[in-house]
């Protein structure tokens, strides 16, 4: 195009793609309202439930761990 002295008059880049959508839905309360300052000793407790397949002889087996989280600070 250098050698031919051509020149473009029009250029548009296409917008790339973005599937946000902004705030979906609604905001669930929270429960815990993050007050972790507390003077007793496991007032906030919370557990996480993880399930973990295995396989013995063939057949599908499964284990849950529930670890409990203390949410106590000093």
């Amino acid at each position: 195009m250098r050698k031919l002295q051509l020149l473009m008059t029009n250029y548009h880049q296409s917008p790339k793609y973005n599937s946000y959508k902004g705030t979906v839905g609604k905001v669930a309360q929270s429960l815990v309202k993050r007050r972790f300052e507390i003077s007793v000793l496991h007032p906030k407790m919370i557990i996480d439930t993880t399930e973990f397949k295995y396989y013995e002889e063939g057949v599908v087996k499964k284990t849950y761990l529930n670890p409990f989280l203390n949410l106590f600070n000093w």
